[in-house]
């Protein structure tokens, strides 16, 4: 969990793009909805639905891929949504099935109006992408092998595992596997009152984005046990590892991460934060909506 929130970052240039190109062309481009919803190694993309009878304008929507997200912000912020934005603002200008994805109208906005280099390809790190889209099996555990493993072992090529001995046995083809998601070991929540909040929990969920949680620990002002229970099933974690700190004067050992909401008792929570800076833990201080 880092202080800058991706996603939101990512958000706000989408909107600032299309601005660019509103006041560049003279008309207003609406804003369209985004969603981090993509897979694989592609980082973005404009996507449009027609009417099947009359060909008219149903939907449009951008997709980004917050795995690469996080591993190419930068990137994605100087380079990506303005390549998207691209496809959008060509499509409502010249509105043509002739005209080409990246043709000389996409490269012209690119260039006019964003001041970059009109390159069809993204050059972001994907390592955190594994590419072996064939699942298999042993007496233990699941794998998943490359291309090249799966037609060897279909020729009649045996893989065995090395912790069970078994032989693999293929179950089906799948698409690409993200590797292991980073891990907040034990992560602190606190809202500075006795309970916490359906909007709380989901500015949790778009701050921890594709994080592994193990454990939570609440603040010992809540005390609610429904809201242990709603944590545990909105962060999918076990409810033995979602636990309340038992005193709200004093703060738990070994946490790696902290939220703290400062709506409410604003000192008290500022105080809390600090605390948990000073032990180096990664604190993420909220004031209001932010």
């Amino acid at each position: 969990m880092e202080v800058v929130d991706e996603l939101k970052a990512v958000r706000a240039r989408v909107t600032e793009c299309i601005a660019l190109a509103s006041a560049h062309f003279q008309r207003e481009f609406a804003e369209i909805p985004v969603k981090f919803d993509l897979t694989g190694t592609t980082a973005g993309m404009y996507c449009r639905e027609t009417h099947p009878v009359t060909g008219s304008l149903v939907r449009e929507w951008f997709r980004f891929n917050r795995v690469l997200i996080r591993e190419n912000l930068a990137h994605y912020l100087g380079d990506t949504c303005p390549h998207e934005v691209a496809h959008y603002v060509v499509r409502s200008v010249w509105n043509q099935d002739s005209v080409k994805a990246h043709g000389r109208e996409w490269q012209s906005v690119m260039v006019d109006i964003f001041n970059l280099p009109p390159e069809r390809c993204h050059q972001l790190d994907t390592s955190r992408v594994v590419k072996r889209p064939f699942l298999y099996t042993c007496g233990c555990t699941e794998h998943y092998l490359s291309t090249v493993r799966h037609n060897r072992s279909q020729r009649g090529g045996k893989y065995g595992c090395k912790k069970c001995g078994m032989w693999m046995k293929f179950v089906k083809a799948v698409d690409s596997v993200r590797a292991p998601a980073p891990q907040i070991d034990k992560l602190f929540i606190s809202t500075g009152v006795s309970s916490v909040g359906a909007d709380q929990v989901k500015k949790v969920l778009q701050l921890i984005t594709d994080h592994e949680v193990r454990q939570i620990v609440t603040d010992g002002l809540i005390t609610n046990v429904r809201d242990l229970q709603m944590l545990s099933k909105k962060m999918k974690v076990p409810i033995g590892s979602v636990t309340g700190h038992p005193n709200p004067n004093t703060l738990p050992a070994g946490i790696s991460h902290a939220i703290v909401f400062s709506d409410n008792a604003p000192e008290r929570q500022e105080r809390v934060a600090k605390a948990f800076q000073l032990r180096g833990v990664k604190v993420r201080l909220l004031r209001g909506s932010t």
